[in-house]
């Protein structure tokens, strides 16, 4: 009995019509990841700029912190790369929509190759900025900053 019912399902599931579906619906997730892993980007970036800004008020005394932030520069490249082919994802998406013979295993290969190198680029990203704060954590637990003086609150 349940031989039967998964030799129908099986049979099921390679019918066109829910290959299709279920095509749709795997291209449609895969650009539902894409999107969220766009938005993480700007996230990462826009709080990067926060801290940079932040600290260029208050600029660190110790050379080694101050050229740390240099770190962020390969960091939003790598972000602003994983957010691009994100947006190329979305391409592909809609393309499968507008064309009316769509070759679907090109747009398949061709998501996955964008969803691949989105991902390596957030990772990449989220390295250096993962290594910027190791060196900063690493100096700012080993070297003291005097505070600077004239920096009270009453004084004027």
């Amino acid at each position: 009995m349940s031989h039967q019912f998964v030799a129908q399902l099986s049979v099921l599931f390679q019918t066109p019509l829910l290959q299709q579906t279920t095509t749709d619906k795997a291209l449609e997730l895969a650009v539902s990841f894409s999107q969220s892993l766009s938005q993480w980007a700007y996230i990462v970036i826009g709080g990067s700029v926060a801290i940079l800004f932040r600290d260029l008020k208050y600029r660190p005394r110790d050379n080694v912190v101050r050229h740390s932030f240099w770190l962020f520069v390969p960091a939003w490249a790598a972000l602003v790369f994983s957010i691009y082919q994100g947006i190329r994802v979305q391409e592909r998406y809609i393309a499968r929509w507008m064309n009316p013979n769509p070759q679907i295993d090109d747009i398949i290969g061709k998501f996955n190759l964008h969803t691949v190198r989105q991902i390596r680029g957030m990772e990449i990203g989220i390295f250096w900025f993962a290594a910027w704060l190791v060196v900063f954590l690493v100096r700012w637990i080993t070297n003291r900053d005097e505070p600077s003086v004239g920096l009270g609150l009453n004084e004027f």
